[in-house]
Formats: structure tokens, sequence, C-alpha cells
């Protein structure tokens, strides 16, 4: 949390630093609280808000002098700046690039820069320790006042020299400044001959400052004139021991050891600015390689580098490189050689060379070849394109292996080829020798002799089949050969090119009546409903051998398929349904010739064992219960692994149970998924009545509870619904029974009514007034009334009235009473006393 609020803060400070504008110089901020644009004391910034606006700004104020105007860029809209009489020494106006006029006289500057400032028209410079001054981006000049500086430079050439007014500008007073670049000449000398001293001259080019590398070294034991110096770029140098002023020395003056010259180009009237140079006689360069960058040498397996880089040395002159590097080269990869350059006065330079060896191309192989075992191939014989191609037994290193090698199945071998006496590297490939085998076939067929049987009629399973009169060797058949009765015949196969070794041996026997052959089969009844559905048509192949070229129809009887009788023939053969228990069935097989054979076809449907176990089985709170599967199969298997006809469950859960019925060789199975839930006694948690009638009173019970629930009110005729109807006033007991036996809940209920009359009159009948069948638990409060409302006797529970009022009877009329229950509920009646 701590980390979270530090980065809060930061950012908060940041938002908050970002609407000022800094204002380091205490007295710059005093001269902005003078002129009422910031206020109280100096706090060294001010809301940039408060100065972006401002087009005019005065701080040449009395008393005030400022020596740094940093803050000046956040007034972006200014056109108008006055800084004068302070001690500025620099001005960076590059971001006020709306001002037209700048005051900036009497201060310390000795550079200004205004090339971004377009827009300016008036200039007031002087008086200050300029030595530069370049107004030839400033096209809307039209005054300049740069009177009074330390100039050697004024570059006035803009394009609009003539919008400068000669009464308002002046450049006199800079002794050093020998010429100043305008438009035009002849017109500057015309309007501007009295705006600088009599030495400095018009001119229209300018000279720029020669390009010379700084420091330059020299051997000390040579001798160097100024001469001898490096120039990079510069014409008709003049040199000088001074930055300005001074007299030019001679291009044969001898060097001095570290000392400093100034160059200029042009003639002394206008010469260019100075460029410095020092000049230090110490051997402690390096040498300078003659290529800056030595190119890149590719070859191959017999490259020999023969050609030494050089390097100039400004005392040991040319200098051959050097190096540690292996020079010849035969396996391909990229090389560095690192060659080293010593002047032999302990100073060195290295340079670093890339030799790239390019590798032969490989030879060219399909990646897996294919051989037949019976080639018995070598390796001369696996096809490659190449050039004097060698093979290995591995991608790198590994032994040279003779052509005449054998080939084996499932390895790998490497070929390299060899041009102009380079080898290459290695080219895998795979080869895969198979052993084919022979086709598969019934090794016994039967035929009709009427079918005119050739080698094409053998049921036979293979690839591009072959026949001969031999197990080895021999002569091939054609596929038309007519096969005869008691012959062998032998079959081959040919997978990817390779025919099999091994040849598949069929004897043939001819017959005048098809070879069908009897099937039975017994099934399972899936759904216990006395029919099974299947497909007739998917038994053809348990009938005859091979089924090509044969037609089957099905017949309920023996007779109906021998004379093919259309009253027996089964038409639903893909949706036949069987009975329960054995059916025969009799296949005619029919050929193209008179050929035919009868096949019987019995299929037996049996029955899955049967579980009556049903869906959910309740178990008590705290009991067991005991699951017994029906009885007479042959295996049991439960979810809990036991393997008993029953089990004892003492938990609730999902369970199943797997019965076994085995007939002969085949097995029906029956799974029964069931669940066993916990069952409760029922809790009463409310009884709802609708008394104060005759006969039309009801009861509801409200129940809990994970039981099955039945409801009664004599423990005998129970009943599914909780509620019961037409009952006449009076105690009663319900009884809440668990289905599952887990228990019963009795609780009592009263259906609460009153007398219409009674009759006191000592006769053993009716004497007595109270409620019918008062539940003592409800706690009620009987107040019998007169007809004028009079309290004649308040009753509790299980005490009546008897007619009286203080020991005197009162006479038979109609009485009134209000019922009070212990919860507050009322019930107010009334009755007849009568005598």
């Amino acid at each position: 949390m701590k980390k979270s609020l530090n980065f809060i803060f930061f950012l908060m400070s940041f938002s908050f630093y970002g609407q000022y504008t800094q204002i380091p110089d205490v007295n710059f901020e005093k001269a902005l609280i003078y002129r009422g644009i910031d206020s109280g004391v100096p706090d060294g910034k001010i809301l940039t808000s408060t100065i972006n606006s401002i087009t005019y700004l005065n701080v040449s104020v009395y008393g005030i002098e400022i020596s740094d105007l940093t803050g000046i860029e956040g007034f972006t809209n200014l056109t108008n700046l006055a800084c004068q009489y302070n001690k500025l020494t620099t001005l960076d106006v590059s971001k006020n690039t709306k001002l037209t006029v700048l005051y900036c006289y009497n201060n310390l500057l000795t550079n200004l820069d205004i090339s971004k400032n377009t827009n300016l028209k008036v200039i007031d410079c002087k008086e200050n320790f300029l030595t530069r001054m370049d107004v030839s981006n400033n096209i809307n000049l039209t005054n300049l006042w740069c009177n009074n500086n330390l100039l050697t430079y004024l570059n006035l050439k803009n394009g609009h020299n003539n919008l400068l007014q000669s009464h308002y500008s002046n450049f006199w007073g800079n002794s050093n400044l020998f010429c100043i670049i305008v438009d035009d000449v002849a017109y500057s000398d015309t309007n501007w001959y009295f705006l600088k001293n009599s030495s400095t001259t018009f001119t229209t080019l300018e000279n720029p400052a020669p390009e010379i590398p700084s420091p330059q070294f020299f051997c000390s034991a040579n001798t160097k004139t100024l001469a001898d110096i490096i120039i990079t770029t510069g014409t008709n140098l003049s040199w000088y021991h001074a930055s300005t002023g001074g007299s030019a020395i001679p291009n044969t003056n001898l060097l001095d050891n570290n000392t400093t010259y100034y160059a200029s180009q042009g003639s002394s009237e206008c010469e260019s600015i100075r460029t410095v140079v020092k000049v230090i006689f110490d051997d402690n360069q390096p040498p300078i390689p003659n290529l800056a960058t030595l190119p890149s040498i590719t070859g191959d397996c017999k490259t020999q580098i023969t050609t030494t880089p050089t390097a100039t040395d400004a005392c040991a002159g040319t200098i051959s490189a050097t190096t540690t590097s292996p020079l010849s080269y035969n396996l391909p990869g990229t090389y560095t050689i690192v060659w080293t350059y010593d002047d032999g006065n302990g100073n060195k330079a290295t340079q670093n060379q890339t030799v790239i060896i390019t590798p032969q191309p490989l030879p060219t192989a399909t990646a897996s070849q294919t051989f037949c075992l019976q080639q018995n191939a070598t390796l001369s014989d696996i096809t490659i394109t190449g050039q004097s191609i060698k093979w290995y037994d591995s991608l790198a290193n590994g032994n040279l292996l003779l052509n005449t090698t054998a080939l084996q199945n499932g390895i790998m071998y490497y070929a390299s080829q060899t041009i102009d006496g380079c080898e290459s590297e290695r080219t895998p490939v795979s080869i895969n020798i198979p052993n084919t085998p022979a086709p598969t076939a019934t090794l016994k067929q039967t035929f009709c002799s009427s079918q005119n049987p050739t080698l094409a009629t053998i049921a036979i399973n293979g690839t591009a089949v072959k026949w001969y009169d031999s197990p080895i060797g021999g002569l091939q058949l054609v596929i038309g050969t007519p096969l005869v009765d008691g012959n062998f015949y032998y079959a081959s196969q040919t997978q990817n090119s390779c025919e099999s070794i091994l040849r598949q041996m069929v004897q043939i026997e001819l017959i005048d009546t098809l070879p069908a052959m009897d099937h039975s089969e017994v099934l399972c009844d899936d759904l216990n409903d006395g029919k099974e559905i299947v497909n007739l048509n998917s038994y053809t192949n348990n009938l005859i051998a091979s089924t090509n070229g044969y037609t089957f129809d099905f017949y309920s009887t023996k007779t109906g398929a021998e004379n093919e009788l259309a009253t027996t023939k089964i038409t639903t053969t893909a949706t036949y349904a069987l009975k329960t228990g054995i059916n025969e069935l009799f296949v005619r097989i029919n050929s193209s010739t008179s050929c035919y054979g009868i096949a019987v076809l019995q299929l037996t449907v049996v029955d899955k064992p049967k579980i009556t176990i049903p869906d959910t089985v309740a178990i008590c709170d705290n009991a067991t219960i005991t699951i017994t599967a029906d009885a007479g199969y042959d295996q049991y298997l439960w979810s809990t692994g036991q393997t008993t006809p029953q089990i004892i469950i003492t938990t609730p859960d999902d369970y199943w149970i797997t019965v076994t019925k085995n007939y002969g060789a085949i097995a029906c199975t029956t799974t029964k998924n069931f669940s066993v839930k916990k069952s409760t006694i029922a809790v009463v948690t409310a009884i709802e009545t609708t008394d104060w009638t005759d006969n039309q009173n009801t009861i509801m019970v409200m129940v809990t509870g994970n039981g099955d629930y039945e409801y009664a009110l004599d423990d005998k005729n129970y009943q599914s619904s909780n509620q019961f109807t037409n009952l006449i006033a009076g105690n009663y007991v319900v009884y809440v029974r668990d289905r599952n036996g887990c228990g019963t809940t009795l609780s009592e209920v009263a259906l609460v009514m009153y007398p219409k009359f009674f009759t006191p009159n000592n006769d053993g009948h009716n004497d007595n007034w109270s409620l019918v069948a008062s539940n003592p638990e409800d706690g009620w409060e009987l107040k019998v009334f007169d007809r004028y409302g009079k309290l004649i006797k308040t009753l509790l529970k299980n005490q009546s009235w008897d007619g009286t009022f203080n020991g005197q009877n009162l006479p038979a009329t109609d009485y009134w009473f209000i019922a009070t229950k212990k919860d507050g509920t009322e019930f107010k009646g009334h009755f007849s006393l009568k005598r």
C-alpha cells in the first residue's frame, strides 16, 4: 500500500509541476511581480496559464539586474520583448517565434541566435559583447542596431535588404568587423555607407570557416611546418596565434609542441571565422588502417589468405598487419581473422576480417527409398544425383562404407559428394525393404462345375495377385485359366512393387451342387420383449466359403426354399423379427448356373436376465437394507464388487448390478442402475384446520422429511393426500406414516364446534353447554352473554354452563358467546336454552 500511495503522490506532484513555468533567477521574477504579471514573494515559478497569452513584456526595471532569463520560453505569444540594461550573458528566444521587436541592448551578451525568429522587424542589441551576428533568416527586418559590440562577422544577406531602414540602424563601433555580407554591394554602398566603420566593406560572398581536425599529432623527431597540418576543407588559408586580430603567420613557420593555431580562409578584408587547431608532438597515436572496413573473403575448402592489409602510422609510415589467426581453411563456416598493426612504439590497432567458406551443394536423393527383398540391393542401387558419391553410416564422422555394402531395412545411410576436391556435407537416405506377405485365402474352395470357374473365381485377399502352378518358381498362369478339380494353385501378391516370396496355396473342389454350410447361432433378446430384430443378410458369409457370384433368398420352410415358393419367401430380410426360442430358416444359395445349395440358418433367441429391483430404494436412518436380485442366474456383479445374489447396504448412494445368464458359448447380461435414498420419519411442522361447522370441517397436515409419506386419521385407512375433508367436529389423531417403513408420527387435533341448544332439566341429556372437542392446549376462554349483552358466565377449559345465573335458572331463550383462543383468535356465535 505504501508503494501505491507513493506512486499516486508522484503522479499528483508531476501533474502539479506541469502547470508552472520555472523562473530560477529571482530578479527576473521580481521584475514580473513589479510588472503585475506575478504576485506574492518569489518562489521560482509562475503559472504557465498566466504568461502564455502575454504579447508585450518589459523586464527593464531600475534597480533590478537580471542575469538569467530562463522561463522566457513560456511566453509563447510574446511579440515585444524589452530586456535592456540588465546583466544577461545569454538569451534564448528560440521558443518565442512570434517576436517582432527585441530590445536587449546594454547587457553582457556574447552570442545571440535569432535564426528561428523570422517575424522580427526590430532588433536593438547594441552595447554588448557580440562577436557574430547573423540575420539571414530574418526576412522582415526593418531596424537593426548592433553598434558598439565586438563583431567580427555580420551577415545581413536575407534577400530583403531593401526593407532595412538606414536611419533606424547602426553597425558602427565594431573595429574588428572588416566586411558585412549583404544582398547587393552597390545598394549597400549607396544607402548604408554611414552605418559602419570606414574600414568595413560590403560583400555578397560568405567565407565559411575551414574544417581542420584537432588535435593533430606529429612525431617529435620530425620537422613540421603549418603547411603539414591536415586540412579537410578550405583554401587560401591564413594562420594566426589568436582567435581574432593579430598578424598572419607564414605557412613555412615551424610548428611548436602543444600550441594552438587559428586558421581562416578568404581575403584579409573579409576573412572567415577562424578554426582552432591544436598541435601536439608525441607518438601516442595508433596506426590508422588504410581501409576503414576490410572486405569479406568468400571461398571454398582450398582457400588460402595471401593478401595482408596495411595501415599508416604518423611516425612509422606504412605498416603491414600480422595475425595469429589461421590463414588456410577447408571446412565450411564463417571465420574471423584478427589483424594487428604495431608501430613498434607501443601503439597498436586491430582490425577484423570475415572469411566465409561456403559448403559444397548436397547430393540430391529421395529421402526414403524402397527395395524388394529379393533384389539383394547394395548402396550402389540407391538413386542419387551427385559427383564422386561417398556413403557413411553417420551424419557426421562415422565410417566410410563400400558401394557393395548390402542395404538393411530401416537403416539410414548418409551420402556426400566431392566437387573440385571439396567434399560436401551429407544427405540422409532411409531404406525400406519390405517382406511382402503372401495373400490370404481359404485353403480349400468348392465351386459348382456348371459355373465354369477360373482363377478369377477363387476368393482371395491380396494386391496385384499372380497365380502360379508351383509354390516356388514354376509357370505364371493367366487369370482366365479354368479350374481343375483336385488341383492346387499358388498365389503371390505385389505391394509397393515388391512381389511376395511366399505363395498362398488353394485346393479346388468342383461339385454339381453348391457347397452350402448350415449355421446356428444364439442371440440375446436385448429388450426382453419376446423378439429380436436382425439383418438376415449379415449371415451369408457363414453359409458358404465365398459369397462372390452368389445370391441368397430366405424361406420359412425347406420345401419353399427348394421350390422357390413365394408364399414362404421372407422379404423383410434387413429387419426380420425373430421370436424368443428357436427360429429355423432355410436359405437358397443361387449361382449364375443351375447349381444351387440349401443351407439351414438356425437362430435361437434367449431371454436376458430380468432384474426387478426398483429404480429407487429407501433406507431408514441408522439402518441397513438388503437388496436382492432375481434368482436363477449364473453370475452376479454389484458395483460394490460383491458377487452374491443379494447384498446389504448401509449407505445411501448410486449402485448397479450386472446379472449374467450363460447359454453355452453365449452369455446374456443385464445391468440395472438404482439409487438408495435415505428415508426419515416425518416431522409435522403445522396443522391447518377449518372448523366451526357441523360436518364440513377440514384438516391439512404440513410435514418435512426425506421420506415417502401417507396420511390417516385412524391408523388404518391411509391416503396419499395430506388433506382430510367433510369432517364432523371432534378430537382427532393424525397419523403420518413413511411408506418405506421408517416410522409413523402422531399429532392430536381438535375440530371445534358448539351445541346449537341445550336443555338443563336434569334428565341426564344436554343438561350443560360447552364447546365440542376443545383442545385443552388451545386455552379457550368462553364468555356467555344474554340478549342484552350482559355477561352471564365465563368458562375456562373443561368447564360448562348449567343455565343458571347466581344460582337462579335463566329463562329459555337465545344466548350469545365469544370464544377466545390463547393466541387471541375469537369466534362468536349464539345458541338456545330450552326448558
